[in-house]
């Protein structure tokens, strides 16, 4: 838990190249150089406040998407075995629990 899930790491490679290129085409070398360094943190840092920031975001996409009526089950699973924190990981699964009762998501077939 914290780590980076493979297709994590694999969408950061497949885009870490354009995403630079756009920013230097649009903000200039100096700002690409530092903004790339937040966009590589997020992606891959290992961090307290790296891995907190990527916790958070996949509380947010599971929320999200429950609250869009979006099928989350993959991404829930996902998200359950990258979150470190115990209490985001805890309210994420009171989340999906709640949507499964409520009927907006299906249960998870184990």
């Amino acid at each position: 838990s914290g780590n980076v899930s493979p297709r994590w790491r694999h969408d950061y490679q497949e885009s870490r190249p354009s995403a630079h290129e756009f920013l230097k085409q649009k903000a200039g070398r100096r700002f690409a150089k530092k903004a790339i360094a937040f966009y590589d943190s997020f992606h891959i840092g290992m961090d307290k406040v790296s891995i907190l920031v990527r916790d958070c975001h996949y509380a947010e996409t599971v929320e999200e998407g429950i609250s869009e009526g979006v099928p989350v089950h993959h991404f829930y699973l996902e998200a359950l075995t990258a979150i470190s924190s115990p209490r985001i990981r805890l309210e994420v699964q009171k989340l999906y629990e709640e949507a499964v009762r409520e009927g907006s998501q299906k249960p998870i077939q184990v």
